[in-house]
């Protein structure tokens, strides 16, 4: 539920319900990679896992340890579905939707090198050029951008793909806010080092809420350069709503909590969308 509330933010109009519905699929399917790679998996296992996934073959899985391949199977079933009723529906960027979900996961695999060193980043800027492209926000945009339809364009596709600086500022809001609000539980375990700990490192800091007030004001330049990239008007209005729209969510989804894991601070707003509209 909170994940369809998720791309409510992002596709909100009645009209999009389908398109919610595929990208909620699209997004669930790349939770379960993400967990399966911070918490799950070898960096050996995960490396097989990518080599099987860039070949898109079932009989890749062969490869695989055993409690993998339904995974593997199933993520490979549920997008082959959906990229074929794009088809059907004359979508010209359908297989585009596969090729997003490759390159999100091959992302995820750059962490595990950190995380196995563990590897902390002198500064926030080298942590982002990575961290950007994992937190999946271009991808997101990217998708919703392809679930328009007619009205988006090989360009714009490539225009998003490229991490042009608006789209590099939306990934930053959704990156920096998922790690001042996740950092505390993550780092229980071993996990990647966060943004925090590279602004901590950065700047001689020891105490937490200082790294954070630093870091949100990362996140209010991040939200000048949308606004700029929304005013120049680049693509159409449509397309760019869609992308800023990802970095509203993102906002909201991690202004308090980490509102994905802890889905209990959400109650009251989904029962207001879903169970009580007005």
């Amino acid at each position: 539920m909170e994940m369809h509330f998720w791309m409510h933010g992002v596709l909100y109009e009645p009209h999009h319900s389908y398109s919610r519905i595929v990208l909620t699929k699209w997004l669930k399917l790349l939770s379960l990679v993400d967990d399966f790679c911070d918490n799950y998996s070898t960096t050996e296992e995960y490396e097989i896992f990518i080599a099987s996934m860039e070949r898109w073959d079932k009989q890749a899985a062969e490869r695989l340890p055993a409690y993998l391949k339904p995974i593997f199977t199933f993520i490979l079933d549920t997008i082959n579905d959906i990229v074929e009723e794009l088809k059907l529906q004359k979508n010209k960027h359908a297989e585009m939707v596969r090729d997003l979900f490759i390159d999100i996961a091959k992302g995820y695999g750059a962490e595990d090198k950190w995380r196995d060193e563990g590897y902390v980043p002198s500064k926030v800027k080298e942590h982002l050029q990575i961290s950007v492209g994992s937190s999946a926000c271009m991808h997101i945009t990217n998708i919703s951008f392809i679930l328009l339809g007619d009205v988006t364009t090989k360009e714009a596709i490539e225009w998003a793909f490229s991490y042009p600086e608006m789209i590099r500022a939306v990934c930053i809001v959704g990156r920096i806010s998922n790690d001042i609000m996740s950092h505390e539980r993550e780092q229980v375990s071993k996990h990647v080092a966060s943004t925090v700990q590279a602004c901590m490192k950065e700047n001689g800091i020891m105490m937490l809420d200082q790294a954070n007030e630093k870091l949100r004001t990362l996140i209010d330049e991040a939200w000048m350069d949308i606004i700029q990239g929304y005013l120049e008007k680049a693509h159409p209005i449509e397309l760019l709503e869609k992308a800023v729209n990802v970095a509203r969510i993102m906002d909201n989804i991690y202004k308090r909590d980490d509102a994905y894991t802890n889905p209990h601070s959400l109650k009251d707003t989904v029962i207001s969308i879903y169970v009580n509209p007005v």
